[in-house]
Parts: structure tokens; C-alpha cells; sequence
């Protein structure tokens, strides 16, 4: 399994993950960056995220 977890500040001051499964094999920084902030600026959450704090692909091996 593997997922793009995404890490926003928010206007509050907490911070949100989001994570996207099955993200493409060869996604670039570039490309989630852009996503992330598509999701910015859609302003569909409340409180709203403000920023992305950090990106990772993550790859799950095993499910116990």
C-alpha cells in the first residue's frame, strides 16, 4: 500500500494530514506541490490550511 501524506498548517495554529492513496510511481516534489496547493486554494476545509508543512510518499509493507 502506499499513500501522499500531506501536512498543512492551518489557520488555528494545529496542523492537518491528509493522505491521498495511490499516488503515481513517479510523482515529483513539483507535482505535489502544485496539488497541495489546488487544495489550498479550493478553501473547501474549515479552519482553513494555509500552508503545506511537509510531503511524503509512504510505502506500507506490511499490514498486521
Amino acid at each position: 500500500m502506499t499513500y501522499l501524506r500531506l501536512t498543512f498548517q492551518v489557520s488555528d495554529g494545529t496542523r492537518k494530514t491528509l493522505r491521498v492513496p495511490d499516488p503515481k510511481d513517479d510523482i515529483t516534489k513539483e507535482q505535489i506541490q502544485q496539488g497541495a496547493q489546488a487544495i489550498i486554494n479550493a478553501n473547501v476545509f474549515y479552519p482553513a490550511l494555509t500552508e503545506l508543512v511537509d510531503s511524503d510518499v509512504v510505502v506500507v509493507t506490511d499490514l498486521v
